[in-house]
């Protein structure tokens, strides 16, 4: 392993804790839950050495005063104190160490949106590389005309980079896509006397969203948005002889379901279809959905 140069950075997710930093051509990942101990302290050995000679260890410490996490270089990678205490021996459990290819000079960025963790680091390949902190693999990377050497900063959901060409470089992180599917059915079968009301049920609920792989192997990712939406719109529009007669509205309840009613007075054939217009937020859009197209022949007793 090659001497950590860039500084670390130290999340938490849920009860645990996990640090991770640029180890010359690779970056490393740490579960460091269990160098948290009394008022915020937060301690970490990483293995260093072989660029630059005899190994050596790199110590971290969380402040419980700041919160800032700083680093030492020692001969060993005891654990120690914010009061200068020295204890035995440990080392951190490597959740994976990527190889990266290049320096990664840039310090990590560390991002939790809704498409799941990300790091950010810049490289002397003059490239910005985005990677799943969770496994370490490379998800996507940005090639500028320069190495980038700074550590970049997320402000208001954009993330900005300086690199050696003289260029301060924005992403604004996409938001991401929820598809839905409604799903509704009439109380009648294909024919319906004329002084019984018709009444559709239906449910508006989130459909999971696949990933297929250059080799085509497809992959669940699962959905971005709670699995149904409480107090969605859902439109019936009612038609017959394929000429729209009206538009119903009513709002899902909180498990995304819901219901219309009405009466075809008319003889002759009708159509109806449910459908949800979607949503554009600001941290999610929601696509349309519509149902089925039913038909029914409405006749006289």
């Amino acid at each position: 392993m090659t001497p950590a140069i860039t500084a670390p950075v130290v999340v938490q997710q849920g009860n645990s804790y996990y640090l991770y930093v640029g180890d010359g051509f690779q970056l490393d990942a740490f579960d460091v839950t269990r160098f948290q101990y009394g008022e915020g302290l937060f301690l970490n050995g990483t293995a260093a050495g072989g660029f630059f000679g005899a190994a050596s260890a790199t110590v971290f410490y969380k402040d419980p005063d700041t919160g800032v996490i700083t680093r030492q270089n020692s001969t060993t990678a005891n654990n120690v104190d914010v009061e200068g205490n020295v204890g035995n021996e440990t080392w951190a459990p490597l959740i994976y160490s990527r190889w990266l290819g290049h320096q990664d000079y840039s310090s990590a960025v560390y991002v939790n949106d809704l498409q799941g963790p990300k790091i950010y680091v810049g490289d002397d390949v003059f490239s910005i590389t985005v990677i799943d902190a969770d496994d370490g693999t490379p998800l996507s990377a940005y090639g500028t005309a320069g190495p980038v050497f700074g550590t970049g900063v997320v402000y208001n959901d954009m993330f900005y980079i300086g690199a050696q060409d003289g260029y301060l470089y924005a992403f604004k992180n996409p938001t991401p896509v929820q598809d839905f599917t409604v799903s509704a059915a009439q109380n009648k079968g294909s024919v319906m006397w004329n002084n019984e009301t018709l009444i559709i049920r239906g449910r508006l609920f989130a459909t999971e969203t696949y990933y297929t792989d250059p080799e085509g192997n497809p992959t669940n990712l699962g959905i971005y948005s709670s699995a149904t939406l409480p107090n969605a719109t859902i439109i019936l529009s009612v038609s017959k002889d394929f000429v729209t007669v009206q538009n119903l509205t009513t709002t899902t309840d909180n498990a995304g379901y819901f219901e219309f009613s009405f009466n075809p007075t008319t003889v002759g054939q009708w159509q109806w279809v449910a459908l949800f217009e979607g949503e554009c937020l600001p941290w999610i859009s929601y696509n349309q959905a519509y149902s089925e197209f039913h038909t029914v022949d409405v006749t006289v007793p």
